[in-house]
């Protein structure tokens, strides 16, 4: 039998993926900890003490007191790692957890959420286990830090130093025995995906003012998209995509056929948003139906996750009680099939097929269908081979299957597409999304802060964002919600002098992550660009990485 490293569960030799829990068998590496060079990183700091220890230690022999904190290292370990976060030191009773350092990722904040509630119920099971009456308290805290090499000349080891460890440690030491506290830039970061509690402002040792603190209560169930979809300005320069998604939905609406649509293109160039219009637009005649289905930055990691998203909403939508038998193989795609006890990896994804199969064949028999898969570039491989089974046996079905995803060829969701765009009989099309032009990025600017602008904060977002939406938007709104940028009747004045603007923490994950999938000479390369301005002479920064390179 194989344990999972995550949950435990005990599954046969020959699985790829637990059964239990849906994670890969093969424990992810954890990032390097060696020593890189120092370098400033947005990063999710969270500690975790265990209450009760002290106590503890007083009735028990220390050997055993070891044994019960190893056992509840051992549980709240993999639960930082399968959140892919890193654990940084074990401090007596403590854990420090990071979240985006030394590789980050787009929900790093979302992540450290997930694990911190998760812990919380592994000391719970540890207590039931070992009949036990440990607790713990749990500081999360984002912000940019130096991370690095620390320690004495020859003895140093990766971690991060920085204001925003300091106030994730005092939260910790702030909230009481099951309780997570929360800074004020995790809670923005995350308020979209999980219910908080505001505690008021606190004074901490070391913070010259008193801050905002969040009690982290629970996950919304229906949270899924790491950047929820909202909508401040009309749809700008995609109005030929539009129209193009239009024309196939009144074709899929009276023509018999498979149709496949590919929506491609960069981070915040607006892809969901098309589809949030393209629905909008086609709730009007109500002549096809929309099944909305995604994936999770971390999806990729979870067999069948989107699988198992698809489900949800195929489920959701069945209410007319005429499908018993399909609902019936519908909800094997939530309940996983065991032969003799254990998972047989061939016939589990055998009725994956057949439930997902005779779902949509039921339902494009009553209606034309649109299936959505948003951000397929994190869609995890079993659930794109079931998809790929599945769509080629359907090629006279009333269906569209679009999906939306970024130009990463290296994905199991780019295979997919791939072979579903070579299928015989499909009508497929691929729309890439480019950069707004000045003129609409011009126009997105004045939507958002209608009114005179300064010439200079205009010139300084369109510039950044380079035609990027979420770029324009979020440039915006970070100035706004600073105090940089404040209203004056029908004018809007800086508070200060503006030479450059900062990168938006709701942007930081998303160039990070791409930053730290780059091989480390080009990573080097852009670093040193960074420094060196928007423009410079290339022979500038051959002449700077030439001298890097050399030894000291």
């Amino acid at each position: 039998m194989s344990p999972c490293p995550h949950c435990a569960f005990s599954n046969p030799p020959s699985a790829s993926f637990c059964a239990n829990c849906g994670r890969g068998l093969t424990r992810p590496p954890a990032a390097k900890k060696t020593s890189p060079q120092a370098e400033r990183r947005f990063v999710t700091i969270l500690f975790a003490d265990l209450s009760g220890f002290t106590a503890l230690s007083e009735t028990r022999d220390p050997e055993a007191v070891r044994d019960i904190i190893n056992a509840c290292f051992d549980r709240l370990a993999p639960i930082v790692e399968a959140h892919q976060g890193v654990i940084d030191q074990f401090v007596g009773d403590a854990i420090m957890a990071l979240f985006g350092a030394p590789v980050a990722h787009e929900d790093d904040p979302a992540q450290a959420c997930r694990a911190a509630l998760a812990m919380l119920d592994a000391i719970a099971a540890v207590n039931v286990e070992r009949d036990l009456d440990l607790g713990l308290h749990i500081g999360i805290n984002s912000g940019t830090v130096v991370s690095g090499g620390v320690g004495s000349r020859g003895r140093q080891q990766y971690s991060v130093l920085g204001d925003a460890v300091n106030l994730a440690a005092r939260l910790q030491d702030a909230a009481e025995r099951g309780e997570i506290f929360v800074g004020a830039a995790t809670a923005q970061l995350t308020r979209a995906q999980f219910e908080f509690v505001e505690r008021g402002v606190m004074s901490f040792k070391g913070k010259s003012e008193p801050q905002l603190v969040y009690q982290l209560v629970a996950a919304h169930a229906a949270a899924r998209a790491p950047r929820p979809l909202h909508i401040l300005t009309p749809l700008f320069g995609r109005a030929r995509e539009l129209a193009l998604l239009q024309d196939l939905l009144r074709a899929n609406a009276t023509e018999t056929a498979l149709r496949v649509v590919s929506i491609l293109g960069d981070p915040g160039l607006g892809k969901s948003r098309l589809v949030q219009e393209w629905r909008s637009a086609a709730a009007a005649d109500a002549a096809n139906e929309f099944i909305v289905a995604g994936c999770a930055p971390d999806g990729n990691l979870r067999a069948f996750a989107l699988l198992a998203d698809i489900a949800r909403a195929l489920e959701a939508r069945q209410h007319d009680g005429a499908a018993d038998a399909s609902l019936t193989l519908l909800r094997g795609i939530l309940e996983p099939v065991t032969v003799g006890g254990e998972m047989d990896a061939a016939a589990l994804q055998a009725q994956y097929v057949n439930a997902l199969r005779a779902a949509l064949t039921h339902l494009t028999a009553q209606t034309p269908i649109v299936l959505v898969c948003e951000d397929l570039h994190w869609a995890d491989a079993p659930s794109c081979q079931v998809l790929r089974r599945v769509l080629n046996t359907l090629s006279n079905a009333r269906l569209l299957f679009c999906a939306t995803q970024r130009l990463d060829r290296e994905t199991a969701g780019w295979a997919l597409m791939e072979a579903l765009q070579e299928l015989s009989g499909a009508a497929a099309l691929q729309l890439y999304l480019a950069p707004l032009s000045e003129q609409d990025a011009q126009a997105m600017v004045s939507q958002l802060a209608p009114g005179e602008l300064p010439v200079k904060v205009r010139e300084l977002v369109l510039a950044q964002a380079e035609g990027n939406p979420l770029f324009v938007e979020e440039l915006l709104e970070m100035l706004i919600e600073r105090g940089d940028l404040k209203r004056e009747g029908a004018q809007w004045v800086l508070t200060r002098e503006l030479d450059a603007l900062q990168t938006p923490n709701t942007l930081q994950g998303i160039l990070m992550a791409r930053v730290d999938q780059l091989p480390p000479d080009a990573r080097q390369l852009l670093q040193i660009a960074s420094v060196l301005g928007r423009e410079f002479p290339l022979e500038l920064l051959e002449r700077v990485a030439a001298a890097l390179r050399e030894p000291a």
